[in-house]
């Protein structure tokens, strides 16, 4: 069978059970990490909500995606130094960004 109508047909068989066991998989994962949270946890997001000068996040390629959420997501929140332009691209730091943070 074309693995494209595969991915379209949300009628092709097995599709549902398919969906299930991926968000089951995801779900204990995340269960599995939440486990693990411990005092590291607790210092980073106490260092985050005290910073006194310039958050700076950054990353490149999938990395730097994620950055960018967290960037987002920290520009929506209640951190009033804290806007959407504190996402660097990594690759723009050799070009001397850093001296205009």
């Amino acid at each position: 069978m074309d693995e494209k109508k595969y991915v379209a047909d949300p009628t092709f068989p097995g599709i549902i059970a398919r969906g299930k066991a991926v968000l089951e998989s995801e779900g204990d994962a995340i269960l599995r990490l939440a486990n693990q949270l411990d005092g590291a946890f607790e210092r980073a997001v106490d260092t985050v909500l005290t910073c006194s000068g310039n958050l700076i996040v950054t990353g490149m390629g999938k990395a730097g995606l994620i950055a960018r959420k967290i960037s987002a997501t920290l520009a929506k929140r209640d951190l009033q130094e804290f806007d959407d332009q504190n996402f660097v691209q990594i690759a723009e730091v050799r070009n001397g960004i850093l001296r205009d943070l």
